[in-house]
């Protein structure tokens, strides 16, 4: 594939944009990886994305490390487990500028994203991991396409301080992203590798909620990932391959995150691994010879004020939850986008600090079968001259039945932007 093939693309393309761009003549420039929608459970994306709060389990972890070891209402045994899984379409209805370049997008197709991973916890301990993967296919011309593929992951530890009511997380987040050149006629070449790297870097968080307070707060720093794709030598001349300039680096710029959640109804909001088995009246029953007697009061009350408190958790179900956060994403230096390096333009992107304002609320309308979340957030304006995108989100889990003990849910989600819509679909448990 040679330059003329690119210059024909952009001629298809008609954007005015692409045309007022400069080509792309050299490797000195970033590709900028940042996601500007919120991707994730439909939890999350119901909500906005405004998570870091309310992060729990295998599926917060994008949000908040901490999510490891915070536990649900219904987690108050000493082992816990979960598993998550998402999958989604973004750019349903020819919506597909996922990359928020003013106009239409690149012409994707075979667009997904998926997330699987899980958690296990012991008492106030836990760890985890989630693998989120996002790809599509760009078009190139009748015989070739571009297969873009976007892997990150996050693993990391959790501790519960205070009976678990604050909660802190250590974590890596790891980024896997191949841009290949695929070649539609078997009896063609192998395919093209444009951008093969893996890069990862250090995230830490925390999640305070006071038991007997009906709110929460949050908060998460991510460390940069990057890779060098091209090599740091302009005496060595340009790097290509088929005619294709190709990054100096690949790009995830660092992030900060702060939220806060607030709850209204009589539903707690908060959870506690309450450790009713008291150890110190029994020593003290052992040391001053009353261990009998005094030892199985106090436990026996533990058990009584302990199997309450489980109880009342349960049965409450009405409440409604507002949360909101506020996340700032780093620049990122001659950078542009994966649009932009695809069809060889530079039009800037991540120059500056960005900023994202998420507001997110739940309700349980109808108790114990529907669930309804609403939100709103602000996609950060990383292309250069393109204002900040709105979107708005929605959300729904349904009770389905009950198979083999276990009581099924089924989800919907639905986000919508300008030139964007993503929707998800799948099943879970009802709790």
């Amino acid at each position: 594939m040679c330059g003329t093939g690119l210059v024909l693309l952009l001629l298809a393309l008609g954007s005015p944009l692409a045309v007022r761009a400069q080509t792309i003549t050299d490797n000195d420039f970033e590709v900028d990886a940042v996601d500007g929608p919120v991707l994730g459970s439909s939890r999350e994306v119901g909500m906005g994305g405004a998570y870091t709060a309310l992060a729990s389990g295998a599926a917060g972890a994008p949000f908040n490390p901490a999510a490891f070891a915070s536990r649900e209402l219904y987690e108050y045994e000493p082992w816990a487990w979960d598993i998550a899984f998402s999958w989604f379409f973004p750019g349903v209805g020819g919506a597909n500028d996922f990359f928020d370049n003013g106009r239409r997008g690149v012409d994707t197709s075979g667009f997904q994203f998926i997330d699987i991973g899980g958690r296990i916890q012991f008492k106030e301990g836990g760890a985890g991991v989630l693998v989120r993967t996002l790809n599509y296919h760009v078009p190139f011309d009748a015989s070739t396409r571009f297969d873009v593929n976007l892997i990150t992951a996050h693993g990391g530890l959790a501790y519960g301080l205070l009976d678990g009511q604050l909660t802190i997380g250590l974590g890596v987040r790891v980024a896997d992203m191949s841009v290949a050149l695929v070649h539609l006629d078997s009896r063609a070449a192998a395919n093209d590798k444009l951008i093969s790297f893996t890069g990862l870097g250090g995230e830490a968080g925390f999640i305070l909620g006071l038991t007997s307070m009906p709110f929460r707060i949050g908060a998460t720093v991510r460390m940069p990932v990057d890779s060098r794709v091209a090599p740091d030598d302009p005496s060595a001349g340009t790097t290509d391959v088929s005619g294709i300039l190709l990054p100096r680096t690949v790009h995830l710029p660092w992030e900060v995150e702060a939220g806060i959640a607030w709850q209204l109804g009589p539903k707690p909001l908060n959870a506690r691994f309450f450790r009713y088995k008291r150890v110190v009246p029994r020593v003290l029953g052992q040391l001053s010879g009353r261990e009998g007697a005094d030892a199985a009061a106090a436990e026996a009350q533990d058990e009584v004020e302990h199997e309450a408190y489980v109880r009342r958790r349960s049965l409450e179900r009405r409440y409604v939850l507002l949360s909101a956060s506020l996340l700032f994403i780093g620049s990122t230096s001659d950078g542009v986008g994966i649009d932009a390096f695809l069809e060889q333009q530079r039009r800037t992107r991540g120059r500056n600090i960005s900023f994202s304002l998420r507001l997110g609320a739940e309700a349980e309308i109808v108790p114990d079968w529907v669930k309804l979340r609403a939100g709103f957030y602000i996609e950060p304006a990383r292309q250069t001259g393109v204002a900040p995108r709105p979107h708005v989100t929605v959300g729904t889990d349904v009770r389905l039945f009950t198979l083999f003990g276990t009581t099924v849910r089924g989800t919907f989600t639905l986000d919508g932007a300008p030139r964007y819509a993503d929707v998800g679909v799948g099943v879970g448990v009802w709790h």
